[in-house]
């Protein structure tokens, strides 16, 4: 989409990491199978955070290290996209709460989406139509998981898909040579 960019992106992810080679021995699987399907699948580590840290709490540390660091500042967000899986907050949503913890601008427009492994896309797309669209200058994307410290540990198909991080990216004007 002409006259956006991504002006800056952080990525979170916590400090638990588990391997691949570690996890073998719960999955209902012959060892050669589970090996097969790692090296195919390319399985190998996974970021876990503990059962407090919310997808809330991986967010608002990236963009409160994006505020200490100069990126961006509060007033400037005119719009929160909030990407995730998982509505850790039916009402009022995942991106209000945010708002909320950051104690932003009341002029900040809030939207959630809820996706899978297309998050990041749909977000994107979505952030850079409002601008777009709008006469908005910063659109915050935030796309966030957690909570697969309570995924099923056997299922060796899916669990060492899962993992816990945030990424936030900036999304601001561009020339339309950009």
């Amino acid at each position: 989409i002409s006259g956006v960019k991504i002006s800056s992106i952080c990525a979170v992810v916590p400090a638990r990491v588990l391997k691949f080679e570690d996890e073998l021995k719960e999955f209902p699987f012959p060892e050669s199978s589970s090996r097969r399907l790692g090296k195919v699948m390319g399985f190998r580590e996974h970021r876990i955070a503990d059962p407090k840290t919310t997808l809330i709490d991986l967010a608002a540390y990236g963009i409160n290290c994006l505020f200490k660091e100069g990126v961006i500042k509060k007033e400037d967000i005119d719009c929160l996209v909030f990407s995730s899986q998982v509505r850790e907050h039916l009402v009022p949503g995942n991106s209000k709460v945010l708002h909320g913890f950051l104690n932003l601008s009341r002029n900040t427009h809030c939207i959630d989406l809820y996706e899978n492994c297309t998050g990041f896309i749909s977000g994107l797309y979505t952030a850079c139509s409002i601008m777009r669209a709008s006469n908005l200058n910063c659109v915050l994307l935030v796309v966030s998981n957690s909570g697969c410290c309570y995924a099923n540990k056997k299922d060796r198909n899916t669990y060492p898909l899962a993992g816990d991080a945030a990424g936030i990216a900036v999304i601001s004007r561009a020339d339309e040579k950009e």
